[in-house]
């Protein structure tokens, strides 16, 4: 009976995994909408650029991880 709940489990990421490539992939926020000036000193401000985003679901929880390029403004 295990092997079989195991097995559906499995299944069911498989599909959901599926689904989340081919269905769900939408734009929640724009990278430039993530994007920002940061003073450093007196003179200097330092853009943070978004330039790229990923997402994981862990125990329950939604990580979103931004990269970010530095251009000195």
């Amino acid at each position: 009976m295990e092997r079989a709940a195991w097995a559906a489990g499995l299944i069911a990421k498989m599909i959901q995994g599926s689904i989340d490539k081919k269905i769900n992939p939408m734009e929640l926020v724009q990278l430039e909408k993530l994007s920002f000036m940061l003073p450093v000193q007196k003179d200097t401000n330092i853009k943070m650029k978004a330039s790229g985003v990923r997402h994981e679901v862990v125990n329950g929880a939604v990580n979103i991880h931004i990269a970010y390029e530095f251009i000195k403004v």
